[in-house]
């Protein structure tokens, strides 16, 4: 059976088999798959309507493996084989989904770490919060809609991985497989890029400006020394100007009041003599 055809027969089988949903309540996040953690995943499967889960008993058997893997496939993710064995391809693509979902950032290597069990324990712990308020069914396809746009990032992420692969130690398949790295690294290289791109503008952008303050700075240069070879020398020679013809004028209007007191006492003399003839 082909990718498609199963996850479109397990998408199936998960509508037909929708009941009623189940209390559920929060596991301790340490990292250690035990009862509680599988008791929780147990519900969590049997309210999403995945078929064949069985009790919710906290034992990792067959049955909740094939389920597991069932949820996996209808959605998104690559479990491999809906076998019942918890084998690396499983876990794998539990940990993509994780991935997908933002609650796990470490690498796909197909083990039951305790990244990967604390990160499918903060997941459960989600569902239950949310399962208060939309319900279980909500929720996972909620969780399932953000894996799918991440993996859409990721892809989109890829074209930048190679060049970005240049100029970081990353290994370019771990980062195309984790989104996060992937998403990292194209950031990485638009930063480059645009280092490469901007920095010899900045350097001729600050040689110019620095050119600029030279240039003002000789300006202003050149105006000092203009004014002191220049404007002194005509301001002291326009000094010695005003000072000569005020002294000129200053003889002038002396000669003018000495000769119209001059021609005053002529006059009166005159007037004098005319009064005295007249007289006698």
């Amino acid at each position: 059976m082909g990718r498609c055809c199963r996850r479109m027969l397990c998408k199936a089988m998960c509508r037909a088999n929708t009941s009623a949903t189940e209390p559920m309540s929060k596991v301790p996040v340490d990292g250690k798959l035990d009862c509680k953690t599988i008791r929780a995943m147990q519900t969590v499967l049997r309210n999403a309507g995945i078929p064949g889960v069985g009790p919710a008993d906290g034992c990792m058997g067959k049955r909740t493996v094939r389920a597991l893997q069932t949820f996996l496939w209808s959605n998104g993710a690559n479990p491999g084989p809906v076998d019942g064995r918890l084998g690396r391809r499983t876990v794998e693509g539990l940990q993509g989904w994780l991935a997908g979902c933002g609650y796990y950032s470490g690498p796909l290597d197909g083990k039951v770490s305790d990244a990967t069990v604390k990160a499918l324990q903060t997941s459960l712990n989600a569902v239950a919060d949310s399962s208060v308020k939309i319900g279980v069914a909500s929720a996972l396809a909620a969780m399932s809609l953000a894996a799918n746009a991440t993996a859409a990032c990721t892809a989109a992420a890829a074209p930048f991985c190679a060049t970005a692969a240049k100029f970081s130690t990353v290994n370019p398949l771990v980062a195309m497989s984790n989104p996060i790295v992937a998403m990292s690294l194209a950031a990485n290289a638009m930063d480059h890029a645009m280092a490469a791109g901007a920095a010899p503008l900045c350097a001729n952008a600050a040689r110019s400006t620095v050119g600029a303050l030279a240039a003002m700075s000789a300006a202003a240069n050149a105006m000092d020394h203009a004014t002191a070879t220049y404007a002194v020398p005509v301001c002291a020679d326009a000094a010695k100007s005003a000072v000569s013809i005020a002294a000129s004028m200053a003889k002038g209007t002396a000669a003018v009041a000495g000769a119209l007191s001059d021609a005053i006492d002529k006059q009166v003399v005159v007037e004098g003599e005319k009064l005295a003839a007249r007289a006698a």
